[in-house]
């Protein structure tokens, strides 16, 4: 074998998938798509939490001057839509941050888990 057979230009970085398309990205580049979906994960479980909580505390809310005037206290969202969001909202978060590495798919459990026990009961 020759020197030209023995050398291989590489690029430095990975080939990904998407959408059935190889997509060459630099690692830097990688992991910042990791950590911007990490992050979306996160707002979605985040925000799934806070519809847990507004019905937790909905007859609550609805005797305070200003936490009435919340969408599920006051009435502008039904308690089934709020459930049904926050159904959705868990699972989006859960699925995707499962997808970006089991290993963060239990913290992101962990993490909704103990924060829809909190509000749940735990903070009473």
């Amino acid at each position: 074998m020759g020197v030209q057979e023995g050398l291989e230009c590489r690029p430095h970085g990975v080939s990904a998938q998407f959408g059935g398309c190889n997509v060459f990205m630099n690692r830097s580049a990688l992991i910042v798509l990791a950590v911007l979906g990490a992050a979306g994960c996160f707002v979605l479980l985040s925000g799934a939490v806070y519809l847990i909580n507004d019905l937790a505390d909905a007859e609550a809310d609805r005797q305070h001057p200003v936490k009435a005037q919340r969408p599920i206290a006051s009435g502008q969202l039904a308690p089934a839509a709020a459930l049904i969001g926050a159904a959705v909202l868990m699972a989006a978060g859960l699925t995707g941050a499962w997808a970006l590495h089991p290993r963060f798919g239990v913290v992101a459990l962990v993490y909704a888990g103990l924060n829809a026990a909190y509000s749940l009961g735990l903070k009473r």
